[in-house]
């Protein structure tokens, strides 16, 4: 499992109005859970649960699931989660092998989609290098056994050293201080336990002390801070200046890391996320510290300086003498105080016979620790994964599945969909009105002339149709001398319409028309006054190709639509088959073809249908295909395979009833190990040995040997000889 880590170089399923995320903090031994809201640019805590103690992979699954669950009840919704870390947790690749492991099963179990992770001890440092960019420290986190200290020098953290909770607190960060040197003991010496190494050469250390500790008690993070700041630095001068030393509550912190680690990820999703004085002001101020007082070599920020004429005395004393000094004061003035009198040997008999009293009680408790202890060992076995590709056919008609012809049962699901979708029309057409105007027709023949509603008359490129039916008298002859005869033409008035629209009907006064086809000798027509009317303009109207092209792209979109759904909507164990079907049964445009407008609105109601199978039906033929492949020592495990597939038909011959893939099936072998041979082989042995024994057993890839009670394990109480009293479990 890959993730990105935001910190320090910072570069939707939830469905409320404002983005969230989870947080779980981890320490070695606890956790915590946040939920994180994005609201009006800002990242806020807006619940946080209570510090959740786990041991081992196992309980630390179940410890997070407990403490999710104090979260409201909104948070159910939520499955993107940031991982919050301690130092011990990350090497130079990110995230060690073990974790990812465990943070890879975590997320599996409860559902949880990881988007990142944020290390704590980083997260603060760029904190305080907000404040100020020539934030230099140590940053000291206390675990439940363990204490880190990061020399952190202008905002970049150096070199990184874990010393046991063994001592006390000066002694712990004195003993962690002294591995930043490469110090050289005299030859043929052996350093006893108690002993704590010092730097060989002068050596200073930022001035700023600043102490924090997820998993750790209040009052254990308070005492240690107390006692370092009550410690008379001048005895044992590592630091160039006065030591400041502050502790950041574990309140403070959970706040911090959270929100930083919500504002990364919130803005590497797009999100429009602002840094909040808040973030930083929440920490105490940091101490003027200026690089005079903390003696650096220009070749490197840890070099060796001279030391301060403050001091003037190099390190020379162990941190071991300076206790036993002190020890020794202590008991001087103990003596003092209590000085030998008569009751000395009733005094040193009542100390015998409390001493025997808790001998009894230790070997009391010794005995009832053999016959009461248990051992629980969790063993991850090792795992290979299988694959087999081969051409299944998912059918709606097949009742159970068919080895031979690779056939699963098919189960029809759909999904009810409705959407609308607008486009612009993209079709043009010319409207406008037609020319009208009065004519006198003339008939030069001897015969009257009755002419039809409709017929024609045109001139000047234009044509005109009689409104009604029109009668032209007959022409008349009339002798004006012996040699000469007057013809008057018959005259009718009549009304015509030009038969296209446009301006172009607008004829003029005394224009010369023909009537129909007929020579103007016999009948012809003359515009009485000018002619009006006549106009045309251009217009949006809808296409055939509008309505083809809308009613694509909400099919496309109701598709989409409904087979997420479906996809989301995939109960336990039942898998949807890519490539869907629309059945529409309703579609209404607001407008049809050649409609003037501008916008045209389809609104479509349908179902949307797909096949799917049961990854039940899909083991026996996972078994059939990958049984050959399995190595020898491994079984198949009990997980549901896993099947990549692609349709081999083609998009438009999708078919509801029956599918064809081509199948790609993995699924994963596991070794096989026998739980009572595991039991017999560890049974009566020290937990070193079991250990040991468990790690060499061929098939296993990780196992954790847990003594019940406890204590049994500080009284070095091996594992049960009785195998009852041996409980393996599997990963």
């Amino acid at each position: 499992m890959r993730l990105p880590s935001f910190l320090p170089s910072l570069p939707k399923r939830n469905k409320t109005t404002d983005p969230q995320y989870l947080c779980v903090l981890f320490s070695p031994k606890s956790l915590r859970a946040c939920l994180l809201t994005i609201s009006q640019g800002q990242v806020l805590v807006t619940a946080q649960s209570n510090t959740h103690v786990y041991l081992g992979n196992h309980d630390c699954i179940v410890s997070t699931d407990n403490a999710l669950q104090e979260l409201p009840k909104e948070s159910e919704a939520v499955h993107e989660v940031i991982f919050a870390l301690e130092t011990s947790w990350i090497d130079q690749d990110g995230i060690v092998d073990e974790k990812k492991a465990l943070l890879k099963e975590l997320s599996s179990d409860l559902a949880l989609k990881p988007v990142g992770f944020v290390v704590m001890t980083e997260t603060l440092v760029q904190a305080y290098s907000q404040q100020n960019t020539e934030f230099s420290a140590l940053v000291v986190q206390l675990s439940e056994q363990m204490c880190t200290v990061s020399l952190v020098d202008e905002g970049a953290i150096g070199q990184v050293e874990s010393v046991p909770l063994e001592k006390t607190p000066v002694q712990t960060l004195t003993q962690a201080l002294g591995h930043f040197t490469n110090t050289q003991h005299a030859e043929g010496r052996e350093d006893s336990a108690d002993e704590v190494s010092t730097p060989s050469a002068q050596l200073y250390f930022p001035p700023h002390i600043v102490v924090f500790g997820l998993g750790v008690a209040p009052e254990q993070l308070s005492s240690f801070v107390s006692q370092l700041t009550d410690h008379d630095w001048h005895e044992t001068p590592l630091f160039g200046d006065e030591v400041q030393i502050e502790r950041i509550a574990s309140e403070t912190l959970t706040q911090l890391v959270a929100k930083k680690g919500g504002e990364a990820v919130a803005r590497s999703q797009g999100h429009d996320v602002v840094i909040s004085s808040a973030d930083v002001t929440e920490l105490p101020a940091q101490p003027e510290i200026t690089k005079a007082a903390i003696p650096m070599d220009d070749s490197d920020s840890l070099g060796v300086a001279e030391p301060p004429t403050s001091f003037g005395v190099p390190i020379q004393e162990s941190v071991t003498q300076i206790g036993e000094a002190q020890d020794e004061a202590l008991e001087e003035l103990l003596h003092e105080a209590h000085p030998p009198h008569s009751k000395k040997k009733i005094m040193l008999w009542s100390g015998v016979a409390v001493l025997l009293g808790l001998l009894a009680t230790g070997v009391i408790l010794y005995f009832f620790l053999v016959r009461s202890v248990t051992a629980v060992v969790m063993i991850t076995p090792k795992k290979n994964t299988i694959t087999a590709q081969s051409t299944l056919t998912v059918d709606e008609d097949a009742r159970e599945p068919d080895l031979e012809s690779m056939t699963l049962p098919g189960i029809l699901v759909e999904k009810a969909v409705s959407g609308s979708e607008s486009t612009t029309a993209s079709g043009t057409t010319t409207v406008g009105d037609k020319a009208t105007g009065s004519i006198t027709l003339l008939n030069s023949t001897e015969s009257e002339k009755t002419f039809a509603a409709g017929t024609t008359v045109s001139g000047n490129g234009q044509s005109f149709t009689l409104d009604s039916a029109v009668s032209v008298p007959a022409a008349t002859r009339k002798d004006t001398s012996v040699t000469t005869t007057e013809i008057k033409k018959g005259e009718a008035s009549a009304t015509v319409t030009a038969t296209e629209i446009g301006d172009g009907g607008n004829l003029g006064e005394d224009v010369q028309l023909q009537v129909a086809d007929f020579a103007s000798n016999t009948y012809e027509a003359v515009t009485q006054s000018a002619f009006s009317g006549g106009s045309s303009r251009e217009i949006t109207v809808v296409a055939e190709q509008d309505l083809t092209a809308l009613r694509t792209t909400l099919e496309k979109q109701l598709l989409e639509t409904g087979g997420g759904q479906l996809a989301d909507e995939q109960s336990a164990g039942v898998y949807v088959l890519p490539g869907y079907s629309l059945t529409v049964s309703s579609a209404q445009y607001s407008a049809e073809v050649g409609d003037e407008t501008r916008e045209i609105t389809l609104t479509m109601q349908g179902t949307v249908q797909a096949l799917s199978y049961r990854a039940e039906d899909l083991k026996p033929l996972a078994h059939q295909l990958l049984i050959s492949q399995v190595p020898e020592g491994f079984q198949l495990s009990d997980d549901d395979p896993q099947i990549l597939s692609s349709p081999t038909d083609a998009q438009e011959e999708i078919s509801t009833s029956t599918r064809t893939l081509e199948a790609n099936i993995t699924t994963t072998a596991v070794a096989t190990i026998s739980s009572e041979d595991i039991k017999t082989s560890i049974a009566g042995k020290r937990a070193s040995e079991a250990e040991s024994q468990l790690s060499s057993t061929m098939g296993i890839t990780s196992a954790q040997l847990e003594l019940r009670p406890v204590l049994a394990t500080r009284f070095g109480i091996g594992v049960p000889s009785d195998t009852q009293k041996i409980e393996i479990l599997f990963e």
